[in-house]
């Protein structure tokens, strides 16, 4: 045993000279360089990348959980959840995330064509959100209803799919916006019924509740890489912020649009109570410290 030892210390130590390894090393170093490099110029929005990421996918992690334990969700409760972040989304997006990226934009031209620009950028934005949604969806319209199990699950990855460029906005916000904790905190609220719906579809297709639960679980982690992906940009170029703060608005108008418009158009009641709520706690954050 001690000479086997001995003789693998021996072929360790001795150094390879072929021309693969000298390779493999000038990769390495140039992988710690990049590496470093980009760190350097994105460590600080990283980090606010990391809380709205951490955040968002805590929020849907806690919708996915009870369905270890119980296998439906009030709908009455979470139709109120995602009024509630639907209301904060709009006032922060409308009152604050609009304004800064008017303002950011107006520091390279004049206002009015900044304000013609925002209005591209941001309706570019909520069209990529919406192509984006649409593709996702259609992957689970097209099973059959003689695969309803296959189709459970290309739900499931459609609901997961969405999450990105929810991710990317929530740490574009963060990492950029006087308010993006209000707007990262509207749309954790609203994964939490999308971490939910995740984890029964997966139930309904066949996994054990313990394992759905993991699943709309891990599904939130897609909404993580999304919030270090936007304010990664974000940190490479602080010239990017405007131009990221108006797509990232456009997505959320889109969302609020789309999701909340027709429920906010019905028969007064809590629904719209819930998104008042909404507005008035998007207001008191105005009123915290930093």
């Amino acid at each position: 045993m001690t000479t086997l030892i001995l003789n693998l210390g021996e072929q360790l130590s001795t150094p390879n000279q072929g021309p693969t390894a000298h390779r493999y090393v000038r990769f390495a170093l140039a992988a710690l360089v990049i590496g470093a490099v980009f760190f350097g110029f994105t460590r600080h929005s990283l980090a606010a990348g990391w809380i709205a990421g951490g955040s968002v996918a805590l929020a849907t992690a806690i919708g996915a959980l009870p369905v270890a334990f119980a296998r439906r969700m009030p709908e009455n409760l979470a139709s109120g959840l995602m009024m509630v972040g639907g209301g904060i989304m709009a006032t922060v997006t409308l009152g604050s995330v609009l304004p800064e990226a008017h303002e950011g934009l107006t520091r390279s031209m004049t206002s009015a064509v900044a304000l013609s620009s925002l209005a591209v950028i941001v309706g570019l934005g909520a069209w990529g959100f919406a192509s984006w949604q649409a593709s996702a969806h259609k992957l689970a319209a097209k099973s059959g209803a003689e695969a309803e199990r296959f189709g459970l699950l290309l739900f499931a990855l459609a609901m997961t799919l969405q999450n990105l460029p929810e991710g990317i906005a929530a740490g574009v916000s963060m990492a950029g916006s006087a308010h993006g904790s209000a707007l990262t905190f509207g749309i954790s609220l609203q994964d939490i019924p999308e971490g939910f719906a995740v984890a029964t579809a997966l139930l309904r297709a066949g996994a054990s509740p313990a394992k759905a639960a993991l699943g709309g679980m891990a599904s939130g982690l897609v909404e993580l890489v999304g919030a270090l992906i936007g304010a990664a940009a974000l940190g490479i170029s602080a010239t990017l912020l405007p131009v990221l703060l108006a797509l990232a608005a456009g997505a959320m108008l889109w969302v609020i649009g789309r999701e909340m418009g027709p429920r906010l158009l019905g028969k007064p009641g809590v629904l719209q109570a819930c998104f008042a709520t909404g507005l008035m706690i998007a207001v008191g954050f105005n009123f915290l410290p930093g």
